[in-house]
């Protein structure tokens, strides 16, 4: 949920989920939201990578080419790297190479974070809390090399450590299952 006030009288929610009508009244409800509702918008987020991002002179930025993170559909950040991107590859009157040189950029965390979400929508509520055990436990090596814009990072740096094998095996498994 997005709760930004745009004036004293005014505020903008939002949210994201598979009832967003229903949720975004729970929410109002239970922060004692009052008022009257303006306007409701609902559209789709796109997830994944497109297939092509540049015809001709047009070219997509942002959500509109599905340059968000999977996990939490932020997109301020891969918009941004890839509207540097796209700046560079005009400036090189090169549009052509927009989508090959922003996928090589980004596309290997947005695969990463598919992975993981894919994974996180089917563990069930005691694997939820196995996992949470093990984050709590190593939170000096998530404040070390965790990466809000990055998540492959912690991944791969959670990987390295031979340690966590013994502690995380069950979870390992669970991993495997999921992704296999």
């Amino acid at each position: 949920f997005l709760d930004c006030p745009e004036t004293k009288d005014v505020v903008r929610v939002g949210t994201i989920s598979e009832n967003p009508y229903r949720d975004l009244s729970r929410f109002c409800k239970e922060l004692k939201i009052k008022g009257e509702i303006l306007e409701r918008f609902g559209g789709l987020v796109s997830v994944g990578i497109c297939e092509n991002t540049v015809k001709e002179n047009i070219a997509l930025v942002g959500d509109a080419a599905c340059q968000l993170k999977p996990l939490t559909y932020g997109g301020i950040y891969f918009g941004l790297q890839a509207a540097s991107i796209l700046a560079a590859c005009i400036k090189e009157n090169r549009l052509e190479d927009y989508d090959a040189r922003w996928k090589k950029e980004l596309a290997f965390e947005i695969k990463v974070g598919l992975k993981i979400k894919d994974i996180y929508n089917r563990l069930d509520a005691h694997e939820f809390k196995k996992i949470f055990a093990l984050i709590k436990k190593h939170k000096d090596l998530i404040e070390r090399r965790a990466d809000f814009e990055n998540h492959s990072r912690l991944v791969f740096e959670m990987l390295k450590k031979p340690s966590l094998y013994s502690q995380a095996g069950y979870l390992f498994q669970i991993f495997l299952k999921k992704i296999l």
